[in-house]
């Protein structure tokens, strides 16, 4: 999220000045907006409020020089469940958390379009954003299939990437001659699903190759060398 911010604030720094006419290669020094960086973080997992910087993303090492960049994003959590105190004073959030909530809960029996009708149709007459969400409602889909196609596929990256580490382990235990049975019951982990690995890793004995013993299990083709 910072890089996204870091980028996108140099593209608002940039329309900002040349809207109001400003030399960047000019000797005067120029006079700019202080940046004020914050995102809402809505998703399913339990998360505090917190800061995030930048510099978490760079090589971290005694001998790696002191970044010369630094941006910091005040993040916030705005599911009602978890009650962030920027919620207390502001009731768009407020609204807005809401409606993503009651989306989500529709979702459970509806499609997502008619999860989002559905939402705003129950949203109660006082909220300042049931309005907004009615005159803008075929925009509003879109966006919340977007967020939701993104969060979907968040979701597989991550499934693929726990698949990923379990194939990973299983080939380490092989070359240590454990048995099927040995590998499950340390790994924890379902006996036939480990037998499917060992049954494709079986191919690459005794290295047992890791990338391409996952690749046998996603059934990918190997690339030519």
């Amino acid at each position: 999220m910072p890089a996204r911010l870091l980028m996108y604030l140099g593209r608002q720094y940039d329309k900002y000045i040349k809207k109001i006419g400003q030399n960047i290669y000019g000797k005067k020094q120029m006079t700019l907006p202080i940046p004020r960086l914050v995102t809402f973080y809505n998703g399913m997992d339990d998360v505090t409020d917190r800061i995030l910087k930048l510099s978490d993303s760079f090589p971290k090492g005694k001998d790696i020089e002191k970044p010369d960049v630094e941006v910091t994003v005040h993040m916030y959590n705005i599911r009602p469940l978890c009650r962030s105190n920027i919620l207390d004073g502001c009731k768009p959030l407020i609204e807005y958390s809401w409606f993503i909530e009651k989306v989500r809960e529709n979702r459970k029996s509806m499609e997502m379009m008619e999860a989002v009708d559905k939402a705003i149709e129950v949203m109660p007459e006082d909220y300042g954003l049931r309005g907004f969400l009615k005159q803008h409602q075929s925009e509003v889909k879109n966006m919340c299939i977007t967020e939701y196609n993104e969060a979907e596929t968040m979701q597989l990256f991550k499934k693929e990437g726990r698949e990923e580490q379990l194939i990973i382990q299983v080939c380490r235990k092989l070359r240590k001659g454990k048995s099927v049975e040995q590998i499950a019951d340390a790994l924890e982990e379902d006996e036939e699903y480990i037998q499917k690995i060992c049954d494709a890793a079986e191919t690459y004995a005794p290295d047992y190759d890791e990338e391409k013993v996952i690749q046998a299990v996603w059934n990918v083709p190997m690339k030519a060398v």
